[in-house]
């Protein structure tokens, strides 16, 4: 399977995910329903932007990086304020705010001052401050952390976090071209042999930037 087709799988996936919940968050008790929502939110955004992740590489890049990474930032958000609401917190009235941010950042690095590192930066820090916050959540004195399926979702996050700081500083100590994408190039063995020696990814991970 290349890795178009498996990115499609993904967001068929997430999205099946997503029609799924929404059909049976109606028997849920009404104090999670608030949060299952966001959830459903969140959910059907992210498999949006894996979806882009999938199609967009034919789009110009502006727009390729622009429709991937918005649902992505927003779908994280999305879950962030979920998770709030189950332990109890208020969602932070900026949290839309951040994501608008970050969108309008990509668009501007990669249409007017185009930069593939301000972008791969820019994107990381959010994703990692999402993943921590939601981490910290699963954990904190408000939530069950003692429940299995919280101590899994951490794990999860900790592990997509993770994933995205290692991509962080693979790609910092090098000169890439302004206008790379990771998806343009897959990172095919070839290619990272070409470019880092060390290098031998057998295809591209889902673009943050």
């Amino acid at each position: 399977m290349n890795p178009d087709a498996m990115n499609a799988t993904v967001s068929l996936v997430v999205l099946a995910n997503a029609i799924v919940l929404t059909t049976i968050s109606r028997d849920f008790p009404p104090a999670l329903r608030p949060a299952a929502r966001d959830w459903q939110i969140g959910t059907l955004l992210i498999a949006i932007g894996a979806g882009f992740v999938a199609t967009g590489r034919w789009l110009p890049l502006p727009l390729m990086v622009t429709l991937t990474n918005g649902p992505l930032v927003f779908g994280l958000i999305a879950y962030r304020r979920s998770l709030r609401k189950f332990v109890g917190a208020e969602p932070k009235r900026f949290d839309w705010l951040l994501g608008v941010l970050v969108t309008l950042s990509v668009l501007a690095f990669s249409a007017i001052y185009v930069s593939f590192m301000a972008r791969l930066v820019l994107v990381s820090a959010a994703w990692l401050w999402l993943m921590i916050d939601s981490i910290r959540l699963l954990s904190g004195p408000g939530s069950q952390s003692g429940a299995r399926s919280q101590r899994m979702l951490a794990a999860i996050f900790a592990l997509v976090a993770a994933f995205v700081a290692v991509r962080l500083f693979f790609f910092l100590p090098h000169d890439l071209p302004a206008d790379f994408t990771s998806a343009s190039q897959n990172l095919s063995p070839t290619w990272c042999r070409r470019r880092f020696s060390f290098c031998s990814l057998p295809s591209a991970p889902p673009p943050s930037c």
